[in-house]
């Protein structure tokens, strides 16, 4: 499959894999949509520390005079999304202020000492050292992703020759023949598998030749061409570019057009009313670039309706893009410091 992916010209990668095999046909958006349902639970439990998406911590100080910091290790926790506790039991560490040091504990075990000072002025390489230093999955992972890449094409692999041996049997089809054509048959599958990817957009390509491509696709209602085109454009928008992309959004129900082409005007501002319009959408990925393109649109009004609408979100996915919309917008925890 690499070999002809490389001889025809086209990429293959995982975005690939998702929007022109997964999100193209019915049966693959619904795999799609329950990997972004329900992976969040089993992947919680494998994750890095700093890859979670709920961390808890209790803060406490050992000593009176270290109760001068506390405020201020609180703010430093709550930017980097560590939502602070009053209970240490309910809490995943426990950062102990002793002596202008801090302890970072889990289960009263000592995971890592760091000063206070150094704790303030490089917060995010400090709670990168605790997630490292707490991090027991890695080699799981990577067992994961290796079953991934190599395991599933191999079980895709098994499963389809024995598919075919199963219906050559049925067919009765001499041995002497059978293994050719269920080579013949696997190799026109893998080809047909590849030319679902549209070819590569020449990289020397310039903004004039883009734009009259991108009008060419639009004209032609061509989808998979006009996905390309979007994720190759690293120009600055023309009017013409932003006005064929805002008619082709409101002309097309494909979810991977609307992906890319909310992820292409959300680099220009002005059109949050037409983003919002697809926080309603029916693909999950669709609403995560909505809302990706709210929080690109720096405007603070829209803090109050991504808030709403994130209180009745039931995907932990989008849960996370309208949390990191809100942070580029500007919003805080104004959650009052418990002591």
């Amino acid at each position: 499959m690499i070999v002809l992916s490389y001889g025809t010209g086209k990429t293959v990668s995982f975005l690939s894999i998702r929007d022109f095999l997964l999100l193209s046909n019915t049966p693959g958006q619904t795999c799609n949509d329950l990997y972004y349902r329900y992976t969040l639970y089993p992947g919680e439990v494998i994750k890095p520390f700093a890859l979670k998406q709920q961390k808890t911590c209790f803060i406490s100080s050992r000593h009176p005079n270290d109760k001068r910091y506390y405020k201020t290790i609180v703010r430093k926790c709550i930017a980097y999304d560590y939502l602070v506790v009053p209970d240490q039991h309910m809490a995943d560490v426990s950062l102990i202020i002793d002596h202008q040091k801090i302890c970072f504990q889990i289960n009263d075990r000592l995971i890592m000492k760091t000063d206070i000072m150094h704790f303030l002025q490089e917060t995010r390489s400090v709670l990168s050292d605790f997630s490292q230093k707490t991090d027991t999955n890695e080699f799981f992972r990577m067992c994961i992703l290796l079953s991934l890449i190599i395991g599933a094409p191999i079980l895709i692999y098994m499963i389809t020759i024995h598919l075919l041996c199963l219906l050559i049997q049925l067919v009765n089809v001499p041995d002497r023949i059978s293994y050719w054509l269920v080579m013949s048959v696997l190799c026109l599958f893998v080809v047909i598998i590849i030319y679902q990817f549209p070819s590569n957009i020449s990289d020397s390509i310039d903004q004039k030749d883009w734009e009259k491509t991108f009008q060419q696709a639009y004209t032609e209602k061509n989808w998979r061409k006009g996905c390309v085109l979007l994720k190759s454009h690293d120009y600055q928008q023309t009017q013409i570019e932003t006005q064929i992309a805002k008619n082709w959004l409101n002309q097309t129900d494909h979810p991977v057009l609307k992906y890319w082409l909310i992820r292409f005007l959300s680099n220009t501002p002005g059109h949050s009313n037409l983003f919002i319009q697809y926080l309603d959408d029916p693909h999950v990925n669709v609403v995560c670039q909505a809302v990706y393109a709210l929080g690109c649109q720096r405007d603070r009004g829209l803090i109050s309706p991504i808030v709403s609408f994130l209180n009745d979100c039931p995907y932990w996915y989008v849960q996370m893009y309208a949390y990191r919309a809100l942070k580029r917008l500007g919003w805080q925890n104004n959650r009052p410091v418990v002591k």
